[in-house]
């Protein structure tokens, strides 16, 4: 069964559809991309407007078991002090390749690299490198 809530933080208002037993940590990338935070270096702590000193701060606290439908939650953000959702990729690894993906490989006739090598390589050829060297102007 799910119920639909509000998140209030500052002026802004966000609705979400969740399901009573939902932990803090099934909404903590959808509360942090609606009110503009860095996720997952930021994490969402929330409290009912009605009952303020219960705070729910962990990921697996379950805040939506009691709530009805307008449930009104206080959202603050804080620095992640979980490391989850940081080496999710590690965990779940490289994601299946698309169509176009596999017929790019084939094209290509790496005969050294693996598909999973191949994809980690072309899908991150286009980002900015971890830290950029800026020429010297002087």
């Amino acid at each position: 069964m799910s119920v639909m809530v509000l998140f209030a933080h500052g002026g802004d208002a966000y609705t979400h559809l969740v399901g009573y037993h939902d932990t803090l940590r099934h909404v903590q990338s959808a509360l942090c991309k609606a009110f503009h935070q860095r996720w997952p270096f930021m994490k969402a702590e929330i409290w009912r407007r009605d009952a303020p000193e219960t705070l729910f701060d962990e990921f697996a606290d379950k805040p939506f078991i009691e709530c009805v439908d307008a449930s009104v939650f206080e959202v603050r953000f804080v620095h992640t002090d979980d490391p989850f959702f940081y080496d999710m990729n590690d965990r779940t690894g490289v994601k299946p390749p698309t169509l176009e993906e596999e017929i790019a490989f084939d094209d290509a006739g790496d005969a050294g690299r693996s598909l999973n090598e191949w994809l980690l390589t072309e899908r991150h050829a286009n980002e900015l490198p971890l830290v950029v060297d800026f020429p010297d102007f002087l």
